[in-house]
């Protein structure tokens, strides 16, 4: 007979739950380090991402309750063994990347860079990016505050609630959006209780806890409506992919369906740069450039097609 300690019991507990859970949305305690005899712990697709990093703090992505889970932390996302999960963490106040402003120097433009849990004091501290430097000092939730938080109208956060819950996003393609007729309804209404309000600013700062994917919907929905509404959409997009935070970057790229630039070289190239500032884009970046470069060689087939045409048209006529 084999006899367990309370503490191995416990952990028993802990690792059946963790196993048997679906950990999507989860914030994970995964230690890792390269070289520890747990490299087999990283899908093998994934392991030269790392590049000596480890693992510590990291968010699941996906969990389709398979062998492997997709997490990220501040740097990269990768496949892991669900194996490696050590435990579950409560969700943080402030995520990578999200602007905030430090209560005694509310002046100073700042974003999250990285965030911990402290087990002996049982909560997150937070490294802050403050202008272009990294700082090193950890903040508590009570040294820092959100950017751009007000209360909305209740009429307005009313109506993007009914629109956000038409809107239903595939896990395995975010971009295979589903959603009922009503909604082009309700966005007329929205817009309508919106005039002469910025609206996309209204509409990213009330939706703070939304998914992304659900946002860059409703604003694909309002560029196809009027030619206006797409005006001011596309303009957003444009600048936020040029000077905008990593939320709004990845918000434009869930805003699908038409490109934003005409020179679909140029964007290939701005999807490249985008990648390389913000790694947790990758995925979106690939879909847009699959896409772009089908694009681009469709272009390039009817262009020769149309040529053919017209050489044998013309000796034809000849």
């Amino acid at each position: 007979m084999v006899y367990i300690c309370d503490t191995g019991k416990q952990f028993l507990r802990s690792l059946t739950t963790m196993i048997n859970k679906n950990l999507t949305n989860k914030w994970l305690n995964y230690p890792w380090q390269l070289g520890q005899g747990l490299d087999d712990f990283i899908h093998p697709d994934d392991i030269d991402k790392l590049k000596g990093q480890g693992l510590g703090l990291v968010l699941c992505l996906e969990d389709g309750d398979g062998e492997y889970i997709k997490v990220k932390n501040n740097t990269f996302t990768v496949n892991v063994r669900r194996l490696g999960v050590k435990n579950i963490f409560p969700s943080p106040t402030y995520f990578w990347g999200q602007e905030v402003k430090i209560i005694s120097k509310p002046t100073l433009h700042c974003s999250i860079n990285d965030l911990f849990w402290h087990h002996k004091d049982e909560k997150y501290y937070y490294q802050l990016i403050i202008g272009q430097k990294a700082d090193k000092k950890r903040y508590s939730e009570d040294d820092i505050a959100p950017v751009h938080v007000k209360n909305y109208d209740t009429e307005a956060q009313k109506q993007l609630d009914q629109i956000y819950a038409l809107i239903e996003i595939n896990d395995q393609n975010p971009f295979n959006r589903t959603f009922d007729d009503s909604i082009f309804e309700l966005v007329d209404d929205f817009l309508a209780s919106c005039e002469d309000t910025d609206y996309i600013k209204l509409i990213l700062d009330a939706s703070t806890n939304i998914n992304i994917n659900k946002i860059g919907c409703l604003l694909t929905i309002m560029l196809w409506s009027t030619r206006d509404e797409g005006e001011t959409i596309h303009a957003w997009r444009v600048a936020s992919f040029e000077n905008g935070n990593q939320r709004d970057v990845q918000i434009a790229l869930c805003v699908t369906d038409v490109y934003p630039m005409k020179d679909l070289n140029a964007f290939l190239n701005k999807l490249n740069e985008i990648k390389k500032k913000y790694p947790e884009t990758e995925s979106l970046c690939e879909h847009w450039m699959i896409s772009t470069q089908d694009t681009l060689l469709r272009m390039e087939r009817n262009k020769n097609n149309g040529m053919f045409q017209e050489v044998k048209k013309g000796s034809v006529n000849f």
